[in-house]
């Protein structure tokens, strides 16, 4: 019995296909929920020392204490910790 070289060569050509495919969907997920290293807690805390004291955190922008948590659009799988007086955004994490 022998095979079709045509049809060989589809078969290596979906693959080789969906192997791209897929690769491209896992690096463009990873990228979207990753979280730049600016936008973390610990960046926030370096630039702005004085404004993070054990569990309180203050707005850098309008000294604000009361800081809230939205989740981001878009299946980031992030959240955004803003502040609730000015809207300035301080940090970001992922969602557990």
């Amino acid at each position: 019995m022998t095979v079709n070289p045509n049809y060989f060569s589809y078969f290596v050509a979906f693959a080789v296909t969906g192997t791209v495919v897929a690769i491209l969907l896992w690096w463009e997920h990873r990228v979207r929920t990753s979280i730049p290293k600016d936008r973390t807690f610990e960046a926030y805390k370096a630039r702005h020392p004085g404004l993070v004291n054990g569990s309180k955190i203050r707005c850098a922008e309008c000294n604000g204490a009361v800081v809230a948590v939205e989740r981001m659009m878009g299946n980031t799988y992030r959240r955004r910790h803003y502040c609730k007086a000015c809207g300035t955004t301080l940090y970001e994490t992922k969602e557990n």
